[in-house]
């Protein structure tokens, strides 16, 4: 994960390996999952903040977002909305790479 650099990507900071249990240490999503963010979400109103072009720029940042994994021969294998995080500034970023995986010429 340390090898991702993308603004779609979720930033890794480190690990800690000296406490019980062992932590891994991200860039904060103040806004938590895409699906809480779009189950929280009143019905769609066109003065609302949730316009149409809201829910547009969540898929071209989950677009980017993969095309860049993809560029780098990593296979995420659980896009979710549950594994796609929100910024305050309603960026989404790719998470959870638990499954992800290299691919090789060969796969």
């Amino acid at each position: 994960m340390c090898q991702f650099k993308h603004p779609n990507v979720i930033t890794f900071h480190g690990i800690l390996l000296n406490c019980d249990p062992m932590m891994i240490v991200l860039e904060m999503m103040h806004a938590g999952d895409l699906r809480e963010k779009l189950h929280s979400l009143k019905p769609l109103d066109q003065s609302a903040a949730h316009t149409p072009a809201l829910f547009m720029s969540f898929c071209r940042h989950i677009a980017s977002g993969m095309t860049y994994l993809s560029g780098k021969g990593f296979v995420h294998r659980d896009l979710a909305a549950r594994n796609i995080l929100v910024a305050n500034d309603e960026v989404c970023k790719i998470s959870d790479f638990g499954m992800s995986r290299a691919l090789k010429d060969t796969d």
